[in-house]
């Protein structure tokens, strides 16, 4: 767009306090893109980004569109995180239109996996948040919790998360809960 010489940002800082894993990586992406629109053609451009923290070292290095330590910041904190690609992070949400016990099947399902990696799966490094609501707790008067796991998906612990999912399906005191698990998502 080669007639584009200023570009705005409202709130460029905005996407920085999500709950994602991902949510330094996609504010810079999303803020050097629209930055380096302005000014492709012969006219310099400019691009204004309202922040209510202009001091945040991704605001700063994407307003500087500097990948380098960006990609220095990020992979440094991930590490530190255990976040991808150096761990993962399974969410685990139980849905259902009966508040209690959706939550009693979360905390149930909770105990079972705590449970064998006590025991049988005690060489697996797992650490299982939660439960707690999603940070959209209730759609379609459907409410949702979640449990978190910070792990290292290995084959072992996704077949025994498998097997709890089948065995949390058929018991009957989770009749109207369902359970699904998302695995490094995007939200």
């Amino acid at each position: 767009l080669p007639n584009v010489t200023t570009v705005g940002v409202l709130d460029a800082d905005l996407g920085l306090y999500t709950d994602s894993f991902r949510a330094a990586e996609t504010t810079f992406n999303m803020l050097t893109q629209v930055v380096g629109r302005a000014g492709r053609g012969d006219s310099e451009g400019k691009a204004w980004l309202q922040t209510m923290n202009p001091n945040h070292k991704v605001i700063q290095l994407a307003a500087n569109q500097d990948y380098d330590g960006f990609y220095e910041l990020e992979v440094n904190l991930r590490r530190v995180q255990n976040a991808p690609p150096f761990g993962d992070f399974a969410a685990i949400t139980f849905t259902g239109m009966d508040e209690a016990r959706v939550l009693r099947g979360a905390v149930k399902f909770k105990e079972s996996l705590n449970s064998l990696l006590g025991s049988q799966y005690s060489q697996e490094q797992c650490t299982v948040l939660g439960p707690a609501p999603c940070p959209v707790p209730k759609i379609n008067y459907h409410f949702r919790h979640r449990l978190t796991l910070r792990c290292r998906m290995t084959k072992e612990l996704r077949l025994l998360l498998a097997h709890l999912l089948r065995q949390f399906s058929i018991d009957r005191e989770n009749r109207g809960v369902t359970a699904f698990i998302d695995i490094n998502g995007y939200d």
